[in-house]
């Protein structure tokens, strides 16, 4: 029996967009103030995944800091470490679905994903280099103490052969064995 391809018009990738939203948020800002959920959501939902399509890691950057600024302004509570984080669960969760994926051109952009930081994967990473700034919790993370995370586990996955993004599922996995 010959396999079809489906493609997905239009009229389901938004439906589609909007469950990885709700999913991804959901995950994210659990016990967060009243109304972060549903302002990280709205803004999801409806962001244009396209210019995340790159493999240009400055011009990725570029989007995803003015993403992350952006969500930024509309969280309760003003915090730039959720808004990145909610940021990078959801484009992550972008690029493992496949209509999304394929829409956006996001397998691109899959070396300049970032991993969704958080305590356990900051120790993670702490643990390759102590030399890393101590983890304080995603409310107070700012640009500076990411990029040095970020930077750190890019090395850390290169040395395993992935990208970076990869490295949550992979210790995820670890933690239930």
């Amino acid at each position: 029996m010959e396999q079809r391809r489906r493609v997905v018009g239009d009229q389901l990738l938004g439906p589609v967009q909007h469950l990885v939203a709700r999913y991804s948020v959901c995950r994210t800002f659990r016990r967060q103030p009243s109304g972060t959920e549903a302002a990280a959501y709205e803004f999801l939902r409806s962001l244009n995944l396209r210019p995340f399509g790159t493999s240009d890691p400055d011009r990725f950057r570029s989007v995803l800091d003015e993403a992350s600024n952006e969500l930024q302004v509309k969280l309760p509570g003003r915090s730039w470490g959720f808004a990145r984080k909610s940021l990078n669960v959801f484009l992550r969760d972008c690029l493992y679905n496949v209509y999304l994926r394929e829409q956006n051109h996001l397998d691109q952009a899959e070396y300049c994903l970032e991993i969704p930081l958080d305590s356990i994967v900051a120790e993670k990473i702490r643990e390759c280099d102590r030399f890393m700034p101590r983890w304080r919790n995603i409310r107070d993370l700012d640009c500076h103490t990411n990029e040095f995370y970020q930077v750190l586990a890019a090395e850390i996955a290169e040395n395993e052969g992935y990208a970076r993004v990869h490295l949550d599922a992979v210790w995820w996995g670890r933690r239930e064995d």
